[in-house]
């Protein structure tokens, strides 16, 4: 088992390392991020453990960038992160990666609202950064792109904590969702969407809103619907069922995507209303 302090002598002090990647051939800026106990590649999104961090330092085989964030500056570390996401934001929108735009466009979100959200890409998945209300970045979420293959769907940036990812909190009603890119979608149409970072079980533990009534719209999946079956239990929000244009999609993105694009937000808002409607009189006495 590895600890921390036999990782000492590399790290010396410094909370991580930039090193160019192993794993697939790394050119230009480094993108293989190190901290004692995790490693990941922000352009193919190879991770490793502890064991494996410490293997490939040990082995002498990582070729390091230089600098990397002191321990007690975590200015120099947010510094150097910003420049890899404005790196992977440059990629999708100005670089040689802006034909996958075609891909959030084919999920309904706009070129304007995904820009102004900062999405970028690493070369092999869409990144999403989590920022706080005074803009500081938090963590972030790497989505495979489809076009490329990978073996996951989503990971979350080293140090990510679990939180509820809110691209629009000034928006209307406030609604629930499994995906980052779901509630990018619902956003754009000035609604309040919420995304958990940690997955739909961790709903049940994470501080949800208490100001409006909260419209649970989970996958339809046997996770998503028995999580939101204990949140509607708990009076925590009303469950929103899956409407007929919805029949067989996992979620709402995939449901909404079926319809024609002038019939999308429309069809939304209606099955949003009725399920607060819904809710309303469940309460009544």
């Amino acid at each position: 088992m590895t600890s921390g302090s036999d990782l000492e002598p590399f790290f010396q002090g410094r909370s991580y390392l930039i090193a160019y990647c192993p794993f697939h051939e790394d050119r230009g800026r480094p993108n293989f991020v190190l901290y004692p106990r995790k490693g990941i590649c922000f352009r193919c999104g190879a991770e490793v453990g502890p064991e494996e961090v410490a293997s490939l330092l040990r082995s002498g085989s990582l070729e390091l960038a230089g600098g990397g964030g002191k321990g007690n500056g975590k200015r120099e570390e947010a510094k150097a992160l910003e420049a890899l996401f404005r790196e992977a934001y440059d990629n999708l929108w100005q670089g040689a990666l802006r034909p996958r735009q075609a891909y959030l466009r084919e999920r309904g979100i706009g070129t304007g609202f995904a820009q102004s959200q900062g999405i970028g890409h690493t070369g092999s998945a869409f990144l999403i950064p989590f920022r706080d209300r005074e803009g500081r970045l938090v963590g972030a979420k790497l989505r495979a792109d489809p076009a490329f293959g990978l073996s996951w769907r989503y990971k979350n940036w080293p140090g990510t904590p679990s939180l509820l990812y809110r691209p629009f909190p000034e928006g209307s009603p406030t609604v629930l969702v499994e995906g980052e890119l779901d509630a990018l979608l619902l956003a754009q149409w000035g609604i309040d969407a919420l995304a958990p970072s940690t997955g739909v079980w961790s709903l049940l533990s994470l501080p949800l809103p208490k100001k409006r009534p909260l419209l649970l719209l989970l996958d339809w999946d046997e996770a998503g619907q028995e999580v939101g079956r204990r949140l509607e239990r708990e009076g925590k929000g009303v469950l929103v069922e899956r409407p007929e244009w919805g029949e067989g999609a996992k979620d709402i993105g995939e449901a909404l995507a079926r319809l024609p694009e002038e019939r999308r937000y429309d069809e939304l808002l209606a099955l949003l209303h009725r399920a607060a409607l819904a809710g309303l009189g469940a309460r009544k006495p």
